[in-house]
């Protein structure tokens, strides 16, 4: 039975340093020589409106944060409403696929406000899920197309503000946006999901894609799978995203 539903989101690519990123991995992916992380195309981070030569050195690699709220989603009979934010790894490679240069996204972590959907996520899909609450509880679903400021926090996770951009915002709305839905399309594996692949295709958004200037308050240390210590301090990270909404349908395949 095909998955669908409506997906009312935020979406902010990040830059971290290489050695953060590889700590975020589980331990069966963490260790692997050589490391599952491949290079990002030049053209991705310029779309993103990185810096020239930001995170073309062996330094750093991308992750795509994507706050939303989610609308009628699981099998139709069923659809289910609910909050749902991702910290996601492109650029991967999957240690059971043959073509070891074929890019895949990770997905890190899914944090959801429903906990039947949590429950599921961990134990049938075989992801890294968590369950806490949502500030504003129905954000951004309840923001208005175009809305100057979005706030959007995970108790425990991040908070998030969103300005609406000015300089600049024509560029982000088209290739930054453009190449935000191609990432977020990628064929995708999670913590244990063996050779099952999945990607979501989109429809042409309802609302947007409006581009934001972003202000993230993350800690990382609750993202990783195997975490002990999950009270690290909030680190403040700046970056450009785009918010749309729109429908779509989810497509499983093995690798």
């Amino acid at each position: 039975m095909a998955l669908n539903g409506t997906y009312d989101v935020l979406t902010v690519p990040l830059l971290l340093p290489k050695t953060v990123v590889q700590s975020l991995l589980p331990p069966s992916l963490r260790d692997l020589t050589p490391s599952v992380l491949l290079p990002i195309p030049t053209s991705v981070l310029s779309a993103c409106h990185f810096p020239p030569n930001e995170g073309s050195s062996e330094e750093k690699h991308l992750v795509v944060l994507q706050f939303g709220s989610q609308k009628g989603a699981g099998p139709s009979i069923i659809g289910m409403n609910f909050q749902e934010a991702k910290l996601e790894i492109p650029y991967v490679r999957h240690p059971k696929c043959k073509d070891e240069q074929r890019d895949f996204q990770f997905k890190q972590k899914c944090i959801f406000s429903n906990r039947i959907v949590s429950t599921s996520a961990s134990h049938l899909t075989g992801l890294n899920s968590s369950l806490t609450s949502f500030t504003p509880p129905q954000s951004p679903w309840e923001d208005a197309d175009g809305a100057e400021v979005i706030t959007y926090s995970a108790d425990g996770f991040f908070d998030v503000t969103a300005k609406l951009m000015t300089e600049g915002k024509e560029a982000m709305q088209a290739e930054g946006a453009k190449t935000l839905k191609e990432l977020s399309e990628a064929w995708w594996y999670g913590d244990r999901t063996g050779t099952v692949i999945t990607r979501f295709d989109f429809d042409e958004p309802s609302i947007g894609p409006t581009a934001y200037n972003v202000t993230v308050r993350l800690n990382l240390t609750a993202f990783p799978s195997d975490a002990k210590d999950t009270t690290g301090e909030m680190e403040t990270y700046e970056s450009v995203g785009v918010r749309w909404r729109s429908s779509y349908v989810a497509r499983v395949d093995k690798v």
